[in-house]
């Protein structure tokens, strides 16, 4: 009977040991994040960079990326013929992985996990999505088509052709 217990003692300090060695938000909700980017019109291109310069993901809207936690980002969305747009991702303390790891199973050493491998964080906005904006000139509220041609004597010739804006 005592070595009975003495293997449930055992069992219990191992069970004890990995939840205090894993923090409460890294159980709970992990290291990374899901962020959804969407933009109209469809089919953006897409860059993610980490704080660090990292780049984190490339690809076109819609897209859905999984980012670490631990990072803040900058999101650039391009189109050929709009304004670039530029969305910080920030990463901010959540507060429920603080309170679990005080108040339910990681103590001290859980929360000083989930300082270091971001489980602590919450990325926001957790889901961007941008209008795109025509591209004009500086300083300029219309729209211009310039229409280039070569005529009979082989000058080049342009005119520029204001557009109505809807």
């Amino acid at each position: 009977m005592t070595r009975v217990k003495g293997l449930v003692l055992l069992a219990s300090l191992v069970a004890v040991a990995l939840v205090v060695a894993v923090g409460c938000g890294t159980i709970s909700h992990g290291t990374g994040q899901n962020v959804s980017i969407t933009s109209s019109p469809s089919a953006a291109q897409v860059e993610v960079k980490s704080e660090h310069g990292v780049v984190a993901f490339t690809g076109e809207t819609p897209a859905s990326v999984k980012l670490e936690r631990k990072n803040a980002y900058t999101v650039t969305i391009k189109m050929r013929g709009y304004k670039d747009n530029i969305v910080s991702i920030t990463h901010g303390m959540n507060s429920m992985s603080l309170l679990g790891n005080i108040f339910l199973c990681g103590g001290v050493l859980g929360l000083i996990v989930d300082f270091i491998n971001g489980a602590a964080y919450d990325l926001e906005p957790n889901s961007i999505n941008v209008t795109m904006v025509t591209a004009r000139l500086d300083g300029h509220s219309e729209l211009y088509a310039v229409l280039s041609a070569r005529g009979d004597d082989s000058e080049i010739r342009r005119v520029v052709i204001p557009m109505i804006a809807q």
